[in-house]
């Protein structure tokens, strides 16, 4: 097997497990909620039904592993959502959803959803193995601009990007594979990431110079417009840890009867509103960092996420820094 098709194959496992752990842990909610007698119910949706396909083909080992991670992750949930354990009206139904992932393509980075049909709502980004915030993809079709930030792309923009995916999309019509070009991993990165990186990065000063607030969206899009709590498993520590992004405050918000509050005190984040600086990362082609006021900073790593060349490719963004007001639980796996 080449490495290219090992690599394939691994980011195929790891999205399986990414969806059968989002059955998990909306299983592990619903049944938290059925067990205080609350009228709990999940939605049947494709992309449920496609992450409980997920589950099912684990091994029985594996399915009680993620069966404790998600419990481990609905046990620090419930101490700070005062409306997973109390609501005024019994007869009041919860439903749990998991979300398509194209929601992810508009900012919404929630993939499971808790809902009381009285209004009341959280969401959560279920991470296995993994801490990515998202995935998404640059072409030379692809306007970034429109999709992120509601600002069109120009065409200076498009005419450098192309350098890099006129190429592409030559090899992708002939069914070529990344391996057929006989280049290295550096050689790659240089002639088709680095131009695309450019001029992204050329882009994004032109949007900020005509648009202050493109920082904040810009945030926005690739953390989440919407609060979320970031629910991570990590296998080896046989730990799960819980990250809670409340910018709008509407996170752990109290419940009745009795104006029940959460066990810890939630703070509100506040929205960067500057970039500070963004660069290619030292010594790197395939990745920039950008950093943001209020102590927040991300790094985005283009790649090809598959052995057969494809017309676009594939950023992969994660939170690089972040104020120490950003609320993060560790919770154990128990027995």
């Amino acid at each position: 097997m080449s490495t290219f098709t090992s690599i394939e194959a691994l980011i195929l496992q790891q999205q399986a497990n990414g969806k059968a752990f989002e059955y998990a842990c909306a299983a592990a909610l619903k049944n938290r909620l059925s067990a205080r007698r609350f009228n709990a119910a999940h939605l049947e949706t494709d992309a449920f039904r496609t992450a409980a396909r997920r589950f099912s083909e684990l091994s029985i080992s594996n399915q009680n592993l993620f069966r404790r991670a998600a419990g481990a992750g609905v046990r620090v949930l419930e101490n700070l959502e005062p409306n997973l354990r109390t609501s005024a009206h019994v007869s009041d139904r919860y439903v749990v959803k998991i979300q398509a992932d194209v929601e992810g393509e508009s900012g919404d980075v929630r993939d499971v959803l808790v809902n009381k049909e009285s209004g009341w709502q959280i969401g959560f980004s279920i991470k296995h193995n993994n801490d990515a915030t998202k995935h998404s993809r640059l072409s030379g079709t692809i306007d970034f601009g429109k999709v992120w930030l509601d600002r069109n792309c120009d065409a200076e923009y498009f005419r450098a990007v192309n350098v890099a995916f006129d190429e592409l999309e030559a090899f992708a019509r002939i069914g070529a594979h990344w391996d057929s070009l006989g280049i290295s991993t550096e050689e790659k990165a240089k002639q088709f990431y680095r131009p695309v990186l450019e001029a992204f990065l050329a882009q994004l000063e032109r949007f900020i110079t005509r648009d202050a607030g493109v920082p904040a969206k810009l945030f926005r899009y690739l953390i989440g417009k919407k609060d979320f709590y970031k629910v991570m498993a990590a296998t080896s520590e046989e730990t799960t840890t819980v990250e809670v992004y409340s910018f709008d405050g509407t996170l752990g918000q109290a419940a009745a009867p009795g104006d029940l509050q959460p066990t810890r005190n939630i703070p509100r984040l506040n929205v960067p509103t500057k970039i500070t600086a963004k660069d290619l990362k030292a010594s790197s082609d395939n990745t920039i960092i950008i950093r943001f006021d209020e102590g927040w900073a991300v790094s985005l790593r283009l790649h090809n996420a598959s052995s057969r060349i494809e017309p676009s490719l594939k950023l992969d963004v994660r939170l690089t820094a972040a104020p120490a007001t950003l609320l993060k639980i560790v919770e154990r796996w128990s027995a």
